[in-house]
């Protein structure tokens, strides 16, 4: 029996419409009323999830930023903490600085360039001061280009200059994401931890997944699975594939092993 439910977030939980269905919270709400923790993983700031978790609690655990923050909203309290280093961020503001740039603080990102996020965006003027500012409270920095060839460069960019981060490059609304975080973070580093906390074994965990970030995940825990929209690498890794999140997969899978 697994002890455990995590999730991503963007492209398996929440639909195109940026919705959660009502049968799906609800079972949710059945099972965790039996005992089973329920965490959500994600690259976006904990802001965003715990929004949707304030007029039907859901949600046990938060991992946000792809690992670098999680947090215990039964408890309101933060387990993990851990930013991308100062000098990290400024070599790659150094490097990028010219291209649409957004650096993310707990609640907020903050743009440069003509893109702008959906969740909490404000207009960035000065980046230097900005990162000056928030030393230990970037977590995300995200650079958009038009092509992943571009994409692939920025990724080669940053490991020609032996920076230790984590990029994962993102197809989204017909242009390309390198999204980066602190290098010694992970999806399943945290999950890791929220186990141990919870003295509950990697095998008694499921995960239902769409994002390359989390293919590590997938592979370690007791049952892996992902929405059929997920990544190419996520299928590879993955246990069994289930319903779209446009077709409730989450659901489906909770349905089928609780």
């Amino acid at each position: 029996m697994y002890k455990m439910i995590v999730s991503d977030f963007s492209g398996t939980l929440i639909n195109s419409d940026e919705a959660i269905s009502v049968s799906t919270m609800l079972e949710l709400d059945r099972v965790r009323k039996n005992g089973v923790i329920f965490c959500i993983t994600t690259s976006k700031g904990i802001r965003v999830v715990k929004d949707y978790n304030r007029d039907f609690p859901f949600i046990d655990y938060i991992v946000a930023f792809n690992g670098s923050y999680i947090y215990d909203l039964n408890n309101d309290n933060v387990i993990y903490d851990k930013s991308i280093s100062i000098s990290n961020v400024k070599k790659i503001y150094k490097l990028f600085s010219s291209k649409d740039l957004c650096l993310y603080t707990l609640d907020y990102c903050n743009y440069m360039g003509s893109y702008k996020d959906k969740d909490y965006s404000e207009l960035l003027i000065d980046g230097s001061s900005f990162i000056e500012e928030n030393k230990r409270g970037i977590y995300k920095i995200s650079i958009h280009v038009d092509s992943l060839k571009d994409a692939k460069n920025v990724v080669k960019e940053i490991k020609s200059n032996e920076i230790k981060v984590d990029c994962f490059i993102v197809e989204e609304d017909n242009h390309y994401i390198v999204e980066i975080t602190n290098g010694s973070n992970s999806k399943l580093k945290a999950i890791e931890k929220i186990s141990k906390l919870n003295k509950i074994k990697m095998s008694e965990v499921l995960a239902v997944c769409s994002s390359e970030s989390s293919c590590s995940l997938v592979e370690s825990v007791g049952c892996g699975c992902c929405v059929s929209n997920a990544d190419k690498s996520v299928k590879k890794a993955a246990n069994e594939i289930t319903d779209s999140n446009e077709e409730k997969g989450v659901e489906s899978i909770i349905k089928k092993y609780f």
